[in-house]
């Protein structure tokens, strides 16, 4: 069974499927807090429940969702069918759906920063300035130049999970104050998970997200936060070599593929 998490003990067991997933349980911790009850937000939270099993927590969010806890051969089922219900394209789990096989994508992979270490300092380009403040809405155009529903979805996000000390935003800007580069963190349980990473087409190339990343990172693991990120296979190498460490994999489906 799947049902929309809105009493105090469907929290509760949310927040439990999510304790053995470090890292990327950050972000359902986020939703959780934000969303959960709220039958207009962004994110939509359910629970997925049914025979002797822990219930695992299921996020939507526009046509991806994220699963965390083990899900049986019955559970899948009724999953793909939920998924192709809500038109959801995208199915992100740390642990592998054996009945979903014939739908599974390349993974992605997990790299981490532990709270207290450092990765080595890259200098910011002349001219170069971080904002740790940037307005959401300039943010957004930067990541979404093309699709204003998702600057929307974002923007309210990201407003979200600043005023509840959730998440954090930087923008790099050029000299003339123009956005070059942006990354965000979500920051939960002492877990800092780090995304929605961007440089603007006509500043690629210089480092400047390699260098904004670096700092970030450094200075979240020095206030104490265990660092996060996930990455597609091209950009495992980018990360190693900046200094983060791969700790596991986050298996994707294509849910058009699910029967």
């Amino acid at each position: 069974m799947i049902r929309a998490v809105e009493t105090q003990a469907d929290k509760t067991a949310f927040a439990a499927a999510l304790g053995p997933w470090p890292g990327w349980g950050a972000l359902l911790r986020r939703d959780l807090a934000l969303w959960a009850g709220n039958a207009g937000a962004p994110v939509k939270l359910f629970l997925l429940a049914g025979g002797r099993g822990t219930p695992a927590a299921l996020d939507l969010y526009g046509r991806t969702a994220l699963l965390c806890g083990r899900a049986g051969a019955a559970r899948c089922e009724e999953l793909a069918a939920f998924l192709r219900f809500t038109g959801t394209q995208k199915l992100r789990t740390p642990a592998p759906l054996a009945p979903l096989a014939a739908a599974e994508r390349e993974p992605l992979y997990r790299y981490a920063l532990p709270a207290g270490a450092r990765l080595p300092a890259r200098s910011l380009p002349p001219g170069c300035v971080p904002d740790d403040a940037p307005p959401a809405g300039e943010v957004a155009a930067l990541l979404f130049p093309d699709a204003p529903a998702q600057q929307d979805a974002w923007y309210v996000t990201a407003n979200a999970a600043r005023s509840h000390g959730l998440g954090r935003v930087w923008l790099l800007r050029g000299a003339d104050g123009a956005p070059l580069s942006t990354v965000s963190a979500t920051l939960c349980g002492g877990e800092a998970w780090l995304q929605m990473g961007c440089t603007a087409p006509a500043a690629r190339g210089r480092g400047l997200f390699a260098a904004l990343l670096t700092a970030v990172a450094n200075a979240l693991a020095a206030q104490g936060y265990a660092v996060g990120l996930d990455c597609a296979k091209p950009l495992c190498g980018m990360y190693e070599r900046l200094g983060f460490t791969q700790n596991g994999i986050l298996h994707q489906y294509n849910t058009n593929c699910i029967k």
